[in-house]
C-alpha cells in the first residue's frame, strides 16, 4: 500500500488495505493507514468512516477512543477529537485526559471549556506543569499578556523543551509588543 501511494495510485492502495483489513479480521493500523490515505486525498468522510469501521470492530475502550482522538488531532480534525477524547474519558477517567480535553478546548478557543478541565488538572497537582502552561495559555487567549508571559515563563523553568508553552509565550511577548524576546 505504501508503494502504492508514493507512485500515485490512491485506489491500488486502497484496494490493498481493503483486502489486508478482510484477512486480519480488522487489524487497528490497517484502519488507521486507511484513514490516513483518505485524508492525503482529501476525501475526510471517508477517513472517519474507516476509523468508525475500526470503533465497530472492537470494544469500545477508553484506550481505543483515545488513539482515535489522537488521530484525529494529528490532522487537525479538532471536533472528532474531542469526542473520543470524552467518550474515553466517560469510561476511564484519567489525568491524561485531562489534559488532552484541555489542550484540545484552548486550541478551539472555548476558554470555559478549558479553564475547567485545567482547573481539575492544577486541582490534582498545584504545580503540574502543562496545567501551568495551560493556565498561561488561557491567560494569553483573554488578553492578559503580561500575566501569561508570567506564568508561561515558569512553567518553561521546570520543561524548558514544551513547544505549547514556547509558542503561547511568544506571542503574549509579541502582543505586548517585545518581538525581539519572541
Amino acid at each position: 500500500a505504501n508503494l502504492y501511494q508514493k507512485l500515485g495510485r490512491p485506489a491500488d492502495a486502497e484496494q490493498t488495505l481493503q483486502k489486508g483489513l478482510k484477512a486480519t479480521g480488522h487489524e487497528e493500523s490497517l484502519h488507521f493507514s486507511l484513514a490516513n490515505l483518505y485524508l492525503r486525498w482529501g476525501r475526510l468522510g471517508d477517513a472517519k468512516s474507516a476509523v468508525q469501521a475500526l470503533e465497530h470492530s472492537r470494544k469500545s475502550t477508553a484506550r481505543l477512543h483515545s488513539q482515535v482522538g489522537d488521530f484525529w488531532v494529528a490532522h487537525n480534525q479538532l471536533q472528532p477529537a474531542l469526542a473520543e477524547y470524552q467518550a474515553s474519558y466517560a469510561i476511564e477517567p484519567s489525568l491524561l485526559l485531562k489534559k488532552k480535553l484541555a489542550s484540545v478546548y484552548i486550541t478551539l478557543d472555548n476558554l470555559p471549556e478549558a479553564e475547567r478541565w485545567n482547573g481539575e488538572i492544577l486541582a490534582a497537582n498545584p504545580k503540574d506543569p502543562e496545567g501551568r502552561m495551560f493556565a498561561g495559555a488561557i491567560e494569553q487567549l483573554r488578553g492578559k499578556n503580561t500575566k501569561a508571559a508570567e506564568d508561561l515563563r515558569k512553567a518553561l523553568e521546570t520543561s524548558p523543551n514544551s513547544v505549547f508553552g514556547h509558542y503561547y509565550l511568544g506571542t503574549a511577548l509579541m502582543a505586548m509588543g517585545q518581538d525581539r524576546q519572541a
